[in-house]
């Protein structure tokens, strides 16, 4: 399902089904859904950004409230955290290396500790598998 037609049901499912109840609905200044109830889109709104703000408003306005909400059947927890479970990267080998290589750089790079426990980590890794090389 689309984050679009998860809105749209959502409203549907509040108004007990009746999509003209939908058009007419009163919610504008409570729902963060309600300028996408139509299925239209607006200008100028992200779609997750909306859900994700109506699920922080249902839950107890914290993000781990969100992440841990157990309405498994409502039509927007696949979206709760603001990310479209639809969309996967296709990324090759090369860039996914090229993405670790960053992340470790990026996280290595800020203090001598972390520097430190990520050469530790490295050759620990790297005689592991000599070890099992030699066996």
């Amino acid at each position: 399902m689309s984050a679009t037609k998860a809105i749209r049901t959502k409203c549907l499912d509040c108004c007990l089904g009746s999509k003209n109840e939908v058009k007419l609905c009163a919610s504008e200044r409570i729902c963060a859904l309600h300028p996408l109830r139509l299925g239209k889109p607006v200008e100028g709104m992200s779609r997750l950004k909306v859900i994700r703000e109506y699920c922080l408003g249902c839950s107890e306005g914290t993000s781990k409230a969100v992440s841990e909400c157990e309405f498994t059947d409502c039509p927007l927890y696949a979206y709760r955290l603001g990310k479209n479970p639809n969309r996967k990267l296709k990324l090759t080998d090369e860039q996914r290396k090229d993405r670790a290589n960053r992340l470790r750089e990026a996280t290595t790079k800020r203090t001598p500790a972390k520097r430190y426990l990520a050469e530790q980590t490295q050759e620990a890794i790297a005689s592991a598998a000599y070890a099992k090389e030699s066996t």
